[in-house]
């Protein structure tokens, strides 16, 4: 049997029942957003994007998910662990601010519902009644240091660093005056010190992420390209027993 996967969208918007013929296009925009944030993973630098297409059904805003069996089954057992601990705190930061933005929609519109159905079956549902939580108390304010190039510097009214690394772009939140007596930047290698609140045991990271300072930053390898750059030569070390003592010898050889 196939994989089925179903996000239901049942309720009344301006006195018209939601549905594919009486659905404003700016809501219908946002609710594909939506659903877009919440089949859209996180993955690995390199790694393909998993395919998600959706078709939409007639009888109230019926999304349809067509994509690989591994990612349906992982993305039900998702949704099935909010069910299990009663909160969002298991599932990625971007679902969980989609999560609780429909149940915000729902307790301020009480005609509104959102099913996710695995193969015709109710996985769970939000409603007026719902009371998912995410509890903030599992993530803890860190300081990081993201190495990466920056792409984008500066702006009017929010000011910001796009900065992309190894896991991807990111976009660091700052002051007018962290940026005022900078050098320029654009393109150019960074360590950027930030603060941000990350998850105690999933270390994933929630909210935005604070400039604190330009960390001083040599052009050294880092993180994975460090690791990487490491396995791949230690081969060349494989045939001397005590590598410390033949650096030793090295130098003590060249000191003149």
């Amino acid at each position: 049997m196939s994989e089925t996967f179903e996000i239901i969208i049942n309720g009344m918007v301006d006195g018209e029942r939601i549905s594919p013929t009486t659905i404003d296009i700016s809501l219908f925009r946002d609710y594909i957003s939506d659903i877009s944030s919440l089949v859209k993973e996180p993955r690995e630098k390199g790694q393909p994007e998993e395919k998600v297409f959706f078709e939409i059904e007639d009888g109230s805003l019926k999304v349809k998910l067509l994509a690989s069996l591994m990612f349906l089954s992982a993305f039900s057992q998702d949704i099935m662990a909010i069910n299990t601990s009663g909160t969002f705190n298991d599932v990625t930061e971007k679902r969980a601010k989609v999560f609780e933005k429909w149940q915000r929609n729902a307790k301020n519109n009480e005609t509104l519902t959102f099913d996710f159905r695995h193969n015709g079956n109710s996985l769970f549902k939000l409603n007026k009644d719902s009371d998912y939580k995410t509890e903030l108390n599992q993530y803890v304010e860190v300081e990081k240091i993201l190495y990466g190039t920056i792409t984008g510097i500066g702006g009017k009214k929010n000011p910001n660093i796009h900065l992309d690394t190894e896991d991807g772009s990111i976009i660091v939140y700052c002051s007018r005056d962290d940026l005022i007596n900078q050098d320029n930047r654009l393109y150019k290698q960074a360590a950027v010190k930030v603060k941000v609140k990350q998850h105690i045991s999933t270390l994933e990271y929630y909210g935005e992420f604070q400039f604190i300072e330009f960390h001083p930053y040599s052009g050294q390898l880092k993180g994975k390209d460090l690791d990487n750059f490491i396995n791949q030569h230690s081969k060349y070390w494989e045939d001397i027993p005590d590598s410390a003592e033949w650096q030793r010898k090295l130098r003590d050889d060249n000191d003149f």
